[in-house]
């Protein structure tokens, strides 16, 4: 079975400029999951992003979401010390 991640986040505030997008500015307020390697749902705060989530987005075989390479991955990228665009 491949180990597939599904997520969504949630932001602490919009962008301010839609037009210039400075996602990593925008925080998160939490990340929801989905793993299908056990079939089981988990929140993630903003505070264990990093320890927590970042090992399990880098051991993926896919992350799946809506609008998550130009949105939830942007936002994200600045709590994981590896290049999320290459998962």
């Amino acid at each position: 079975m491949r180990n597939e991640i599904v997520l969504d986040l949630e932001t602490k505030r919009a962008p301010s400029n839609w037009g210039e997008r400075d996602l990593a500015s925008v925080g998160v307020s939490v990340v929801g999951t989905w793993f299908s390697a056990n079939d089981q749902f988990r929140i993630f705060r903003e505070s264990e992003i990093s320890s927590e989530l970042a090992p399990l987005l880098k051991a993926a075989d896919r992350t799946i979401g809506f609008f998550i390479t130009k949105f939830d991955l942007p936002v994200l990228q600045s709590y994981v010390d590896f290049d999320l665009g290459e998962l």
